[in-house]
């Protein structure tokens, strides 16, 4: 199994099984199924970065990335079924006015597939708890588990 952990970006072909670790992060995947080809993402921050490098922790770069992808193998955005999961608050206690960067993240992500004219085929987006994805980059399925915040467990005996 591969791992994509933060600001990683997946454009690839046989891929058995791919697996991100999201909080506040993003993923935007994407599967066609006619050439069997996935594009996996972990986005951290919303927009661009203030340099002009290609820096795939940015929603807008990886949304740009893709496309130029898309188009070196002649193939178009459409032809994707795409996912969009993660962003979580972090901060259940906030108030609803406050956006925190997993809302920004996420609002981000489906404002740039709205503009372009892109269809969401799945999502598990926002709420407090992170999320493990799971996708299988050969058969374009994927899994989605919530992860139940830690406990806390001391190794002291009682009274140290």
């Amino acid at each position: 199994m591969r791992f994509l952990g933060p600001g990683e970006y997946l454009f690839a072909q046989g891929e058995d099984a791919v697996s991100i670790i999201l909080g506040s992060c993003v993923a935007l995947v994407g599967w066609n199924p006619d050439q069997r080809w996935l594009m996996a993402s972990h986005i951290m921050l919303p927009g661009w970065p203030t340099q002009a490098e290609a820096d795939l922790r940015y929603a807008g770069v990886v949304m740009e990335t893709w496309e130029r992808d898309c188009a070196r193998q002649g193939w178009r955005l459409d032809s994707f079924r795409i996912g969009v999961f993660g962003g979580c608050s972090r901060m259940p206690g906030r108030r609803d006015t406050d956006l925190g960067v997993g809302d920004k993240n996420v609002d981000f992500v489906l404002e740039a597939l709205r503009v372009r004219g892109l269809t969401i085929q799945a999502k598990d987006i926002r709420g407090p708890l992170a999320r493990r994805l799971v996708l299988d980059g050969k058969l374009g399925r994927y899994w989605s588990q919530t992860l139940t915040p830690l406990a806390e467990v001391s190794l002291r005996e009682e009274g140290e």
